[in-house]
């Protein structure tokens, strides 16, 4: 009787180190992820960004930002900016189809009810908006029709 007492405290005691081996090991997981998620947040803190006078931006700049944010995003920088230059040549004040598509990637606001005139007009944030919408289907993009077919 007493070698199974033994060896039921010897399981018992097996099955506690297991499970605090497990624990310890998600807690470790855990911090690395939060780690990970405090240095994307102090990354986000320094680019700082303020409001953007469109006016002030030269199409260098403005390039500069649709390739910078392009190679960030992992889609073709040359195909993104060419969408661009093709829907707005590069103005981000432009307002096409009769007032329904704005600003340098004339986001047709009808089509994306989430996406305010002045968001669209903000070359930062559509440049970004559009992006996130080119690496999943360019092809809403006429100009990106026009040249690369759908």
């Amino acid at each position: 009787m007493c070698t199974k007492w033994k060896i039921a405290a010897i399981a018992i005691i097996a099955t506690i180190m297991a499970i605090i081996i497990f624990l310890t090991l998600k807690v470790i997981s855990i911090e690395k992820e939060q780690m990970k998620l405090e240095e994307e947040f102090r990354q986000i803190q320094q680019l700082n960004i303020q409001p953007v006078d469109i006016n002030s931006l030269s199409k260098k700049d403005i390039e500069q930002i649709i390739v910078e944010t392009a190679l960030l995003n992992e889609i073709d920088s040359e195909k993104f900016l060419a969408v661009a230059k093709c829907e707005s040549s590069l103005r981000p004040a432009v307002i096409g189809d009769d007032g329904w598509s704005i600003g340098l990637f004339q986001i047709h606001l009808p089509s994306h009810p989430d996406v305010t005139k002045e968001r669209a007009l903000n070359p930062i944030w559509a440049t970004n908006w559009s992006a996130e919408k080119f690496k999943k289907n360019p092809n809403i993009w006429t100009c990106y029709r026009k040249f690369y077919g759908i």
